[in-house]
């Protein structure tokens, strides 16, 4: 269904963006706070965040509603796609939010900065109005523009405590490496602009021979494969993390990374079905996948620090999402896509929110020097395995069921084409998550068998990061006990 923009239209169409325009506008009433210099301005962010959030969360569930029973809906002359992937895809993106605007309320991970709240939380909404738009984006400019609201805000984040060296150097770096990939993103989309003579994305005239835009499209994947963390395209990763401050590397990991999967499968899958050389995509896919499983996992073992490992463990698991977007049509990836993406997001979110609590008891992020420090330790560390158990894929948790699906969904996709690419993505899945057994279940196992000085014993203190660790557990056992094939019928684009 298309609604063309005129001018008796135009509010139809402002409609169906409703959650972008609550970020927009929760971006806008912060920036007026700040310039006025509202008496209680922390007070004032905190309250307008929380009802910008929420906004935008209630009218993307009518959303889903409303696509669910009329189907895509092509908005702004086709510039941008409202459909059921994408608005799943924009849910996704607010947890990621949701968990970042927890920590960065949190006093004690504020540290001296409490006072440039405003400043974070208006980058934090742009990240994701641009993570929304990402996906739904279909023209070359809407795309570039959703890219770059991705971006800007992650290199001004990344360098927010401008004071501390190590921030200030990863956040230069990170905008170095970046302002290349947009480049480079901006000059595909100008040859395939000439290939193709249209500024639709995702246009193929019949005239055109489909191999003659390979290289655009690899250029333009590049941008994505950059945002994700997609081998080679990785290096950022590990020191990107380790120099931003803890809650902007839960939104990098987050909300970044959502929005940057989301358009690498959107844009690779339609180049996977679309092009004529559809084997040599399919080994193309399989190598970057393979390759960036074992990088990553292989990365993470070596590991003594909390981000450093997280961003390797990330990198493992871009490859193992990327194997999804060569699986038949008839296994649903766009489901299962969907389902993994969500409790990864989850499950690494709630990492995030667990270890800012454990810092208030005295744990830096040197792994190898966890202990146990009191008998409440037991149950924290119980929840460390919880988390550590759905990220490497094991049962009763979540992970278990989203790693099944995908091995599923590869599996059968062999079983119909009988293609070598196929079995060695799974086997290469199998061998990586036995690898990432070894380093996941280092830090529940320090936890539980530590032998260091005890720190001194402290009162229980259930704080609201806490409270959320626990229920985000709970969910992860839950799923993985008693919802198994629900929520994978949930997330169905059929």
């Amino acid at each position: 269904m298309t609604l063309p923009l005129t001018y008796d239209l135009l509010r139809q169409n402002l409609y169906f963006i409703l959650p972008e325009l609550c970020l927009f506008s929760t971006f806008i009433f912060i920036l007026i706070i700040r310039i006025i210099k509202v008496k209680s301005f922390i007070s004032a962010t905190k309250i307008i965040s929380w009802v910008g959030l929420f906004s935008a969360i209630i009218f993307t569930l009518n959303q889903l509603n409303i696509v669910k029973s009329s189907g895509e809906i092509d908005l702004f002359y086709s510039s941008i796609s409202l459909g059921v992937f994408s608005i799943y895809i924009k849910l996704i993106i607010i947890l990621g939010g949701l968990f970042t605007l927890l920590l960065s309320f949190d006093h004690n991970n504020q540290g001296d900065y409490e006072e440039h709240l405003p400043e974070f939380c208006m980058l934090l909404f742009l990240m994701l109005a641009g993570g929304f738009l990402l996906p739904m984006a279909r023209n070359m400019a809407m795309v570039f523009l959703a890219f770059e609201m991705v971006s800007l805000p992650g290199y001004l984040l990344v360098g927010f405590y401008k004071k501390d060296r190590q921030s200030a150097e990863s956040s230069f770096k990170y905008f170095i490496y970046g302002s290349v990939i947009s480049a480079g993103v901006l000059y595909g989309m100008s040859l395939l602009y000439m290939k193709t003579g249209s500024t639709d994305l995702f246009f193929l005239p019949n005239s055109l021979n489909p191999q003659e835009i390979i290289l655009p499209w690899l250029i333009i994947i590049t941008g994505a494969a950059f945002k994700t963390g997609l081998f080679p395209f990785h290096f950022w990763m590990p020191e990107v993390y380790k120099g931003s401050p803890f809650s902007v590397a839960l939104l990098l990991s987050s909300v970044s990374k959502t929005a940057g999967l989301a358009f690498l499968f959107i844009t690779v899958r339609f180049c996977f079905l679309s092009l004529e050389s559809e084997s040599l995509l399919l080994t193309f896919i399989t190598v970057l996948s393979c390759v960036s499983m074992f990088y990553g996992n292989l990365g993470a073992l070596k590991q003594t620090h909390l981000r450093g490992l997280l961003a390797y463990s990330g990198i493992a698991n871009t490859g193992y999402l990327t194997g999804l977007i060569i699986c038949s049509k008839n296994e649903n990836p766009e489901s299962v896509f969907l389902y993994y993406t969500l409790f990864y997001i989850l499950s690494n979110s709630t990492i995030f929110i667990l270890y800012a609590t454990m810092k208030k008891k005295g744990f830096d992020e040197f792994l190898p020097g966890w202990k146990l420090n009191s008998s409440g330790s037991f149950f924290l560390a119980g929840l460390w395995t919880v988390l550590m158990g759905s990220l490497t894929g094991l049962p009763p948790f979540a992970g278990f069921w989203a790693k099944l699906f995908l091995l599923n969904s590869i599996f059968n996709s062999w079983n119909l084409s009988h293609q070598i690419e196929y079995i060695i993505l799974f086997s290469s899945i199998l061998i990586n998550t036995l690898i990432s057994l070894f380093y996941y279940f280092k830090i529940p196992a320090n936890l539980f068998f530590g032998y260091s000085n005890p720190l001194p014993k402290e009162k229980s203190n259930y704080s609201i990061l806490f409270l959320t660790s626990i229920i985000a557990c709970l969910l992860l056992i839950i799923f993985g006990l008693f919802y198994i094939e629900q929520p994978l019928e949930f997330f169905s684009l059929r």
